[in-house]
């Protein structure tokens, strides 16, 4: 990732799809914010960070009084194990939730690789309440010598992890396994997860697929299937707090230039979607953790003709849409969204019946949605002139000819996040980089400033969805876009007071000079947060728990590195 994409992340312009009123954009740069809160599994492949025995930072330490995070039932977090000297451990190990400053446990010895996980949602009516890791699916060396998949609930701290083997898959080496690509039958079971694994197989290196579940005794076989890739995407019905059943998989045939659509898990039978395909992009994907009357998702499909904007139902079935879908906001019977041609348009929960709110006026670029405000719709606009960045609202019931101009922010790229009512900026000069000031400020729907501009403070991106609080560090004093000197806090959406994040070895949580961090949910009240200089992809890990305004220092055996994916 470069120094902007990266820089980006940390301050929160993280994807977003959702209805509600919390939204982020960030000018300098056109952002398509059209991801998802989390599916409920993940690839235990993509990045992560390590705790090592011995070291800490910004204060923090693993003595002292133990720590704890309340909200769902108390839980394990997996983590990979490596020896770095003489009597360290390799395997994977579990952290109890309820006991944050402890020595992880192992679980296993050996070579391990974490493969996914999934997160449970439980919910009070319509508002989700918590959530929390649920299951974890890992390879490992058996008995036997053979390499299986394992797993266990995550679920429970009182008696230690039972790791089961999944399927009868046997390889003879951890890098027979290529890749692996999860998703769930039903994303409110998180023991629905199935995977489609690529193999070194009959067919030549990495050129087997099988398909296996996480309910699949010893005894029961993979499913060998003939498909195209390793790569599909899962679509889902409406998202309801008790089931949000797959519909099917998209997968799409390089070669051919193939679209294909797979009915329920069993990669059998596709139907061809569309031809000619080159690529393709998605505006909507579902997560457990927000509630969607929307059946399927949008896709933006590219191939050697013209673009096709459709709508995709859970069934496979597939519908043209006169207008492309880029940036996308949701209530219980509209979607709200920019086309691409600087229009703000208004549809049904399936891209029919599209109606033109507004279209920005010459000289303005429309950059992104942020959220609702009652009946008003707000978003981002940039002034290609001056490079002069706005808030802007419209009503959401009727076309406008205008829009009213809630806040006009510094020139240069600013960071907007709405939470609740209230708007949070970070502004930097481009012009400056790569030392460049942050400051921050506030202010609420009506454009009443909340808090007047803030040098040397940035505002974060909350790792919780059911926070209506924000997450800022201010008393930077570092260059190179790093947050050295500053202290974290929790700041009050209303108030706008201020609770300094503490250690458990004593004093306020203060960041290292040279370093950023970047909260990563773990459940409702714990995160990691990641600390690691805003160039570089590798730090520290630490623990963050909210409902403690506590930072954490993990643990580690004796001579030994704990990644947690």
């Amino acid at each position: 990732m470069n120094r902007n994409g990266l820089l980006l992340g940390l301050l929160g312009v993280l994807a977003l799809t959702g209805c509600g009123g919390s939204g982020e954009s960030a000018f300098g740069g056109k952002l398509n914010n059209s991801s998802s809160t989390g599916s409920g599994s993940g690839s235990g492949s993509g990045s992560g960070s390590t705790s090592s025995s011995g070291t800490s930072s910004s204060g923090s330490s693993s003595s002292g009084s133990s720590g704890s995070s309340s909200g769902p039932a108390a839980f394990y977090i997996p983590g990979e194990a490596t020896s770095t000297g003489t009597g360290g451990s390799d395997g994977l190990v579990v952290l109890p939730s309820n006991a944050l400053t402890a020595v992880p446990t192992l679980v296993t010895s050996g070579q391990v690789t974490i493969i996914a996980e999934t997160t449970q949602y439980s919910y009070n009516g319509t508002s989700l309440s918590s959530y929390s890791p649920s299951t974890v699916v890992y390879e490992a060396t058996g008995s036997d010598g053979k390499v299986h998949l394992y797993g266990f609930s995550l679920t429970q701290t009182t008696t230690a992890p039972a790791p089961v083997q999944i399927s009868s898959l046997s390889l003879n080496s951890m890098t027979d396994l290529c890749s692996t690509s999860p998703a769930q039958s039903d994303l409110a079971q998180p023991s629905s997860l199935f995977l489609l694994l690529q193999v070194n197989g009959s067919d030549g290196p990495c050129a087997d697929y099988e398909v296996v579940h996480y309910t699949d005794a010893p005894n029961v076989d993979p499913v060998v299937v003939t498909v195209p890739t390793n790569s599909f995407l899962p679509i889902y019905q409406p998202v309801t707090p008790n089931a949000t059943p797959l519909g099917g998989v998209v997968m799409l045939d390089a070669m051919a230039g193939n679209l294909l659509f797979y009915g329920g898990s069993s990669f059998t039978n596709p139907t061809t979607l569309s031809t000619g395909v080159m690529n393709y992009f998605v505006s909507y994907i579902p997560g457990q953790g927000q509630l969607s009357g929307i059946d399927g998702t949008f896709l933006q499909i590219v191939n050697a003709g013209a673009g096709l904007s459709v709508h995709l139902t859970s069934a496979g079935t597939m519908t043209t849409l006169t207008n492309a879908i880029t940036d996308l906001l949701f209530d219980s019977a509209h979607l709200y969204f920019e086309d691409g041609n600087n229009n703000l348009i208004s549809s049904t929960l399936t891209g029919a019946s599209p109606v033109t709110l507004y279209s920005a006026p010459s000289g303005q670029q429309l950059q992104a949605l942020l959220g609702f405000s009652g009946s008003l719709l707000n978003f981002t606009v940039n002034d290609l002139s001056t490079q002069t960045p706005s808030v802007e609202s419209i009503p959401i019931g009727a076309a406008s000819t205008s829009a009213t101009t809630i806040a006009t922010l510094p020139v240069g790229t600013s960071v907007v996040r709405q939470i609740g009512g209230v708007f949070y900026v970070t502004s930097f000069p481009t012009s400056s980089l790569p030392s460049a000031t942050y400051t921050a400020e506030a202010f609420n729907a009506a454009g009443t400033s909340l808090r007047n501009p803030t040098l040397g403070a940035v505002f974060l991106a909350s790792p919780y969805p059911t926070l209506s609080d924000a997450l800022e560090v201010t008393g930077i004093n570092d260059t190179n876009l790093n947050y050295g000197g500053g202290t974290l806090y929790r700041t009050d959406a209303t108030a706008q007071t201020q609770v300094p994040i503490t250690t458990n070895g004593g004093g306020n949580f203060v960041v290292p000079s040279g370093q950023a961090i970047l909260p990563i949910p773990v459940s409702t009240g714990l995160a990691f947060a990641f600390e690691h200089p805003i160039t570089s992809g590798s730090g520290n890990i630490l623990l963050f728990d909210l409902n403690a305004n506590a930072m954490y220092a993990p643990a580690a055996p004796a001579n030994t590195s704990i990644f947690y994916p």
